[in-house]
């Protein structure tokens, strides 16, 4: 019925499921899936049409699967999601969920495997051999499933109440023998265990399941060991076709070749190219300082790199290029004390004009103007007595969005945070946007940084080394 209501939506046009289904037809009646050997091995090994069209709904259209496959993988989903890693794999489940899915995935997983044994045997080899580099996968991971499925829903009807423990019996042996005896899987015997021993049957199924995954599928050896990195190292563009280096492996290759080194004189242009790729609050922000694009790092990197070299650190790539850095003050006071007498004078006679005497409205400053107007203000440099006796420390960190999210900003603060504690340090502070959201859990966190002012345009975060 199928065909026929295909065939008059198809009349007028090529039908991809139409041609599929006379050529299966056709091949099926060629005798090319005969298998080798007498004609009495026949009926037991000759691949039947629904094995034979599992097989080809693996490999569908490029890219496309199969009605079989793509109800296989769903069913998969479906039961995957009952499955609580932090479970025991025997745990109870919710029958109504995963009864009539297991029994359809396990019987799409052993339809599988049984049609590969019999491609084995087949009388024409070429095609055997043709088709065995393609079809060994899918039946590996076939048993995989099966093995998996069985470990964490140990046969449904040995979970079944005693009415119709019988009927699943005799439905799992006709499975069984469906797919081409009862000796496809050594797992595949229904249980006839009275109902006071189901649990106990069932935790033994699932420990030999268990153990069959330990020696089949080694940690290391399988989806692992050579041929899994040799996958590993192209990706496939899904539409093209084309080959490119994976992504995975690109973004492995960056996080290994950064590395943390002390500061340097010739790391100082790479210090101010990153605090203005970071200046929109951790983004790039080279669009907002277009006139002036070193203001941001005269305020920011420059006199920590001046002053106290020794506590700058920089993140760098394999072309010692500066990705990001962390830079921090012993003695904020001290460095206060050095940066008004001699830093300023050099930003003054550089940022001549105050931007209050150029514009009375301070909303109408450019950022550029805003940065400048702390140079002539230096508003920003009053410490209360608790910062400078709990919290004299302070500390920024800076890094670019291609090295985000790798780890680098902890390996970083962690660094600068222990030298400061091991010269004496009893904590620090620092100062950020308070609409920085990502900046201020990063610094609760991974470091324990309270809140300690909290303004319209500032925050001050405080940490105690202990």
């Amino acid at each position: 019925s199928s065909s026929s209501s295909s065939s008059s939506s198809c009349s007028y046009t090529y039908c991809p499921e139409i041609a599929l289904e006379r050529a299966l037809r056709a091949w099926h009646h060629s005798g090319r899936w005969l298998p080798d050997g007498p004609v009495s091995r026949h009926a037991q090994l000759q691949l039947t049409r629904r094995e034979l069209r599992t097989l080809v709904d693996a490999f569908y259209l490029p890219h496309e699967h199969g009605p079989t496959a793509t109800a296989f993988l769903s069913q998969l989903r479906t039961l995957l999601c009952q499955v609580d890693p932090r479970a025991p794999p025997h745990g109870q489940h919710d029958r109504a969920h995963w009864e009539a899915p297991l029994a359809a995935a396990l019987d799409h997983a052993r339809t599988l495997q049984s049609a590969f044994r019999k491609l084995t045997e087949l009388r024409r080899r070429e095609l055997c051999y043709s088709l065995y580099p393609y079809l060994w996968d899918v039946k590996e991971e076939a048993e995989l499933f099966e093995l998996f499925l069985m470990q964490h829903f140990p046969l449904h009807y040995t979970l079944s109440s005693p009415a119709d423990a019988s009927d699943s019996a005799v439905s799992a042996a006709s499975s069984a023998v469906a797919l081409g005896g009862s000796g496809s899987s050594p797992l595949s015997a229904p249980c006839s265990c009275p109902s006071a021993d189901w649990n106990a049957a069932s935790r033994v199924r699932a420990a030999e399941a268990s153990a069959t995954l330990r020696a089949q599928y080694v940690p290391g050896t399988y989806r692992g060991g050579f041929l899994a990195e040799l996958q590993q190292l192209l990706d496939q563009r899904p539409l093209s076709g084309r080959l490119e280096p994976s992504r995975r492996l690109l973004e492995e290759q960056a996080q290994t070749r950064l590395r943390i080194v002390p500061y340097h004189p010739r790391y100082r242009e790479g210090a101010y190219r990153v605090c203005l790729e970071t200046g929109d609050e951790g983004a790039d922000g080279t669009h907002l300082y277009p006139n002036d694009p070193l203001v941001l790092g005269h305020r920011y990197a420059g006199p920590y790199m001046e002053f106290e070299p020794q506590h700058c650190w920089m993140l760098v790539d394999q072309h010692d290029q500066v990705l990001g850095y962390t830079m921090g003050v012993l003695d904020t006071e001290a460095f206060y004390a050095r940066y008004r007498a001699e830093w300023l004078p050099r930003m003054l006679a550089l940022y001549p004009e105050a931007p209050a005497e150029l514009e009375s409205d301070p909303t109408k400053w450019s950022n550029a103007q805003q940065v400048i107007h702390l140079f002539h203000s230096a508003c920003d440099l009053d410490l209360d007595e608790q910062l400078r006796t709990v919290y004299p420390s302070h500390l920024h960190i800076d890094i670019v969005a291609r090295a985000q999210g790798q780890g680098w900003g902890t390996k970083l603060l962690s660094r600068l945070i222990q030298q400061l504690r091991e010269e004496g340090s009893p904590g620090a502070h620092l100062g950020m946007a308070p609409s920085n959201l990502p900046a201020l859990h990063f610094y609760q966190d991974r470091f324990g940084f309270e809140v300690y002012k909290h303004t319209e345009d500032d925050l001050v975060l405080v940490c105690a080394f202990k």
